[in-house]
């Protein structure tokens, strides 16, 4: 940068102005903390080649010391603290508390605590309806919330022009997903089966229920689920794929699985990692069935994951080795593994089918009279 541009700069700045201030187009920063969540912010920036403002995303550790902080938030019309919740955001972005004062005051720069709205020290100079709009929007995820997040944050935060922003769509925190249903989520059995119904074939067949976590449809990353029902319906099976919140305080979904404290599935085949064994492992017992544990390596593709000889991602070792199997969980198996740098999970085939053989086998072996049983 020139001296000329930077003196430039530097006079826009005792003026009170962001950088971009007198610009058509704007600039939005999203600084990660401890789990935040990139996927979603690669689908807005993915849904914004038409739109009058750029996104860039940065980590909160690259932004140094508060000094070094400030100097950069002030080349962004907008900042959004992108962290997993409340705690998370504090102890990942109060280190910056003064820094958003002081861009905020001298440079007019935006801030957002997309999940911590009540800190007061993150968030500045944003309206409370627009923080709340763009949390929801954020929060529940999906290609289409996260489509109209960037059209509400051009055309009603950034450059406001009066036009109407279709409203967010509300997931429920427990519900059942189908890939070939277009809203994807049912929030009751009841519509799920009625709409089911009119898809299959043979009513009578067993049924597989598939745990996975909300977050795969929020950041539209269910390839390996939707392969999953996809090889499960082609074997004659039905499935029932569901999502409940983690949390020590977890809504109840029995509902999803039983009626009349009947289960209604023959199998469960979970894709999560488990936390809180214990209530988990209450849970499996009182449904009666079979919970078979699929598996994603996290640290590189099918080839690393072939020449590894742990095997595991270490860090995920408790959850989807030690309190899986603490909770009941059976065949823990390894069937996808991620690119680093697309943080995307691809099917390893051959273990995928291993796996769906293995559930083939419990589901017949209910089945199998007790003579035939070896």
């Amino acid at each position: 940068m020139s001296q000329r541009a930077s003196k430039g700069l530097a006079l826009l700045c005792l003026m009170g102005l962001s950088i971009n201030a007198l610009s058509d187009s704007a600039r939005v920063l999203f600084v990660s903390g401890m789990h935040g969540n990139s996927g979603k912010v690669d689908l807005i920036e993915s849904a914004i080649s038409d739109h009058p403002f750029s996104i860039e995303q940065k980590s909160a550790q690259s932004l140094g010391e508060a000094r070094e902080a400030a100097a950069v938030f002030s080349q962004y019309d907008l900042v959004i603290f992108n962290a997993v919740s409340q705690r998370m955001t504090k102890r990942s972005f109060d280190v910056f508390a003064g820094a958003v004062a002081q861009a905020s005051k001298q440079n007019g720069v935006r801030f957002l605590a997309i999940n911590a709205l009540e800190d007061a020290g993150l968030n500045q100079g944003l309206e409370s309806q627009h923080a709340d709009r763009l949390h929801v929007y954020f929060d529940n995820g999906g290609l289409d919330n996260l489509a109209r997040m960037a059209d509400y944050l051009a055309y009603a935060v950034l450059f406001p022009d009066g036009r109407e922003i279709a409203e967010p769509i509300i997931f429920p925190e427990v519900g059942i997903y189908h890939p070939d249903y277009d809203k994807k989520i049912f929030a009751d059995r009841a519509d799920y089966l009625a709409w089911y119904a009119k898809q299959t074939e043979n009513s009578q067949a067993p049924t597989v229920g598939i745990i996975l976590q909300r977050a795969l449809i929020e950041t539209v990353q269910t390839d390996v689920i939707d392969l999953t029902i996809e090889k499960l319906e082609a074997r004659g099976y039905q499935v029932l794929p569901f999502f409940f919140e983690l949390s020590p305080r977890v809504s109840d979904y029995s509902a999803l699985l039983q009626e009349n404290g009947k289960t209604q599935v023959d199998l469960l085949l979970n894709f999560r990692s488990i936390h809180w064994a214990s209530q988990r492992k209450a849970e499996f017992e009182r449904f009666g069935v079979p919970v078979v544990q699929a598996i994603s390596y996290f640290s590189g593709s099918a080839e690393e994951w072939e020449q590894d000889p742990q095997g595991i991602s270490p860090g995920m070792t408790p959850f989807v080795l030690v309190l899986p199997e603490t909770a009941g969980v059976i065949d823990p198996t390894i069937i996808a593994a991620q690119d680093a740098q697309l943080q995307r999970s691809s099917v390893i085939e051959y273990q995928h089918d291993y796996l769906l053989d293995r559930v083939e086998h419990y589901l017949a072996l209910k089945t199998k009279p007790n003579a035939e049983k070896k």
